[in-house]
């Protein structure tokens, strides 16, 4: 699956969608904000970094992702459940 990143030319708004095959459009939308037109955003290779932790008295060492702690954070702000109403 392909992962293409968009920017619009009006709002610098940026979004992504996923393709199954990488499509050649011409024109590749409007935005969803302001209605400008999206383009195509160049991106390098992406790829995750693993860690592996063990400190010499862990049982059995832990493999887990270079970003853990930022992917957690941001999965926590994001967590619709923990959304709270605030009252101005």
């Amino acid at each position: 699956m392909a992962l293409i990143y968009f920017q619009c030319t009006k709002c610098k708004n940026e979004s992504r969608r996923i393709f199954k095959i990488v499509p050649t459009y011409k024109n590749w939308g409007l935005c969803h904000k302001c209605g400008g037109k999206l383009e195509r955003k160049a991106t390098g290779q992406s790829s995750q970094v693993m860690e592996t932790l063990d400190n010499g008295a862990m049982r059995k060492s832990v493999t887990r992702l270079s970003s853990a702690e930022r992917l957690f954070s941001e999965r926590q702000a994001a967590d619709p459940s923990k959304k709270t109403t605030e009252y101005v």
